[in-house]
């Protein structure tokens, strides 16, 4: 990392009790107050017995509610606290997946049956549901996706294809709704627009078996979609990409847990915006080629690493929100080093350390041809126009997504007659990526 190594980014949020797996942090839209969501275990009662929401306010931490179960979610919604997931009953009293709380109470808001709701939204006003549930008041036509409309759960357009959809989130796009998951139809699966009524894939989709979309959010017009998302299966970006209405697009060199690696995955778990700047969290070292451990922002046009260390110990940042601010993390047991339990704060000076540079965002990965690599169709040497520049890395990676050979500095042309024919993409830290075919 380019910062000092003792230097201290991150302290505990002060959370109290000990965490057992976090799920939410979120804040007011006036970010006036602060909420983690999760499986808690408090006064040292089993997590069962006790599980609570987590508020913090200008008093300090307290506690609302008893639930026996999972709870994935919390919105403010017209002043209403609504909380969702995997649970039975708040404070003793039954209440399915989904409650409100109103005026000190606690009160069932809904009967989402089967499975959870894994994540509420607002969206121009109104309150919507996503996750796994195959019905919600008795309605079967209601699955996987409601909206909140004159006191009662609604559908969402038609129903969606996928048989058992799970979604996981969901956002405003171009006037409609985005959402991910598992969902598709016979053309692709994984991301989904609403037009028309109908749910249409965006674009080919999340393509291949083991890269799947955990967040999406739009930002300056564009859609963003985050996730184990593997440039080798054809995926146009590592673990986030951006889609301008018509195709998707790398940003950079993406999100990456090793420099330079798009075989593994890092994960992107986590989006919002702040001040103008798209915040991510997830399990990633780094961003665009710097270093980004564990949150990361992108301007649309760079990437930039907040400082400090999240992703000890199998850590990352797992969903994140500003309260005063102040950004706050769901993250690891450990963050700069120190026990945290599962939730930290930043105390840095900036969110900003070292910066990519501009970068292109507008070609699309894959490119049926690439224009820096020449000849493409190659047989024996490629050529680079222009030249990689002298601060410039860059690594080429076969349809796997293994690396194949680093490159750095002034490298003008590159043998590659020995390698095995097929299909290779070229990954620079000043550039977009490219693809080139040898045979």
């Amino acid at each position: 990392m380019p910062h000092l190594a003792d230097a201290q980014f991150w302290a505990s949020a002060g959370l109290p009790g000990t965490s057992v797996v976090l799920q939410e942090v979120y804040a007011t839209p006036n970010e006036d107050t602060l909420y983690y969501c999760g499986t808690l275990q408090l006064n040292g009662v089993s997590w069962w017995a006790s599980n609570s929401i987590m508020r913090l306010t200008a008093q300090g931490w307290d506690t609302l509610g008893v639930v026996h179960g999972v709870v994935t979610t919390v919105v403010h919604w017209h002043d209403t606290l609504v909380v969702g997931g995997a649970f039975t009953t708040v404070n003793s009293d039954t209440m399915y997946n989904v409650a409100a709380h109103v005026n000190g109470n606690w009160l069932p808001f809904g009967v989402f049956q089967d499975l959870s709701v894994r994540r509420l939204r607002i969206i121009d006003e109104e309150l919507y549901a996503v996750g796994s549930f195959d019905s919600v008041d008795g309605d079967t036509t209601i699955v996987g996706i409601a909206v909140r409309r004159g006191g009662a759960w609604h559908r969402v357009g038609n129903s969606v294809e996928q048989d058992d959809p799970q979604l996981l989130d969901l956002t405003s796009y171009n006037g409609s709704l985005a959402a991910i998951g598992l969902m598709g139809n016979e053309d692709g699966r994984g991301i989904m627009q609403l037009i028309d009524s109908t749910w249409q894939l965006v674009g080919p989709g999340i393509q291949g078996g083991l890269s799947g979309a955990h967040s999406i959010m739009e930002y300056q017009g564009d859609l963003y979609v985050g996730g184990q998302l593997r440039l080798g299966e054809g995926n146009a970006g590592q673990d986030i990409m951006r889609w301008d209405g018509s195709q998707f697009h790398a940003l950079g060199l993406g999100l990456q847990r090793e420099l330079g690696n798009t075989y593994t995955f890092s994960d992107c778990r986590a989006m919002r915006i702040h001040d103008g700047l798209l915040f991510v969290g997830g399990g990633f070292r780094y961003a665009g080629g710097i270093p980004a451990d564990g949150v990361a922002v992108w301007d649309g046009s760079q990437w930039c690493g907040v400082p400090g260390t999240l992703t000890e110990a199998g850590g990352g940042a797992m969903s994140i929100a500003f309260y005063h601010d102040t950004l706050f993390v769901a993250c690891g047991w450990l963050a700069d080093g120190d026990s945290v339990n599962q939730a930290a704060r930043f105390i840095g000076a900036s969110y900003i350390d070292s910066c990519s540079g501009p970068l292109s965002t507008n070609s699309p990965l894959p490119l049926p041809e690439a224009e820096r690599v020449f000849p493409n169709p190659a047989t024996s040497v490629i050529r680079f126009t222009p030249p990689f520049s002298r601060n410039e890395q860059a690594v080429i990676v076969d349809a796997l997504g293994r690396i194949v050979v680093s490159l750095s500095g002034r490298v003008p042309e590159f043998d590659v007659s020995a390698w095995p024919r097929g299909m290779y993409t070229v990954l620079s830290t000043k550039g977009p990526a490219t693809r080139f075919l040898l045979q």
